[in-house]
């Protein structure tokens, strides 16, 4: 069996990086989501979690709409993520189990770089992130590189993230999937595997 494991809200504690940035800025949320639209109209976050351009572009473009330089990488500075112990408990008995484990996450290289950093990443067989995947969750496409490249079919997975788009999303490809809401209710989802 092959188990997906989403990253941000999954193994480590999920926060609002967008109000932490925007508050260091001395702006508003709101204003921040404007300055984060290029002049294509284009959502310039999505295109750095699909790796379609640089975290110092988006920097630079985003400096053009604020009215002053930005050279720190606020995406970078505003992220500590904590590790949800229990879920890299369930990860690691999954592993004894001779289970294949990887993460599947929407991520931009500022917070992939930090997760390496950290080794939160090396439980996992592989990690599929969506900035070198060039596609996020939920396009089914996410899904369909992964079983592609771990040669399992979709019956054989299991998929497991906090956002309920992406489960419904995974499903409809015949992924079966966890929505993770505590690490109890993920253990008891998965105690045929454990």
């Amino acid at each position: 069996m092959l188990f997906i494991f989403d990253m941000g809200g999954v193994c480590i504690t999920s926060a609002s990086l967008e109000e932490q940035i925007a508050d260091s800025l001395n702006i508003s949320v709101a204003q921040a989501k404007e300055y984060a639209v290029d002049d294509k109209g284009r959502d310039t976050i999505k295109l750095l979690g699909v790796g379609a351009i640089t975290v110092e572009h988006y920097w630079k473009e985003f400096s053009k709409k604020l009215g002053k330089p930005i050279t720190a990488d606020y995406w970078r500075l505003a992220l500590h993520p904590n590790r949800i112990p229990e879920v890299y408990e369930i990860i690691g008995k999954l592993i004894k189990n001779k289970h294949r484990v990887v993460c599947g996450t929407n991520t931009i290289s500022s917070h992939y770089d930090c997760h390496l950093a950290r080794n939160d990443y090396g439980i996992f067989d592989m990690t599929y992130a969506s900035h070198h995947m060039g596609v996020l969750k939920p396009d089914p496409l996410f899904w369909q590189i992964i079983l592609k490249f771990e040669k399992t079919e979709a019956q054989d997975t299991f998929f497991i993230d906090d956002r309920q788009e992406n489960v419904e999303a995974a499903a409809k490809l015949g992924i079966q999937t966890h929505r993770f809401t505590t690490a109890s209710n993920l253990e008891a989802a998965l105690k045929n595997w454990l």
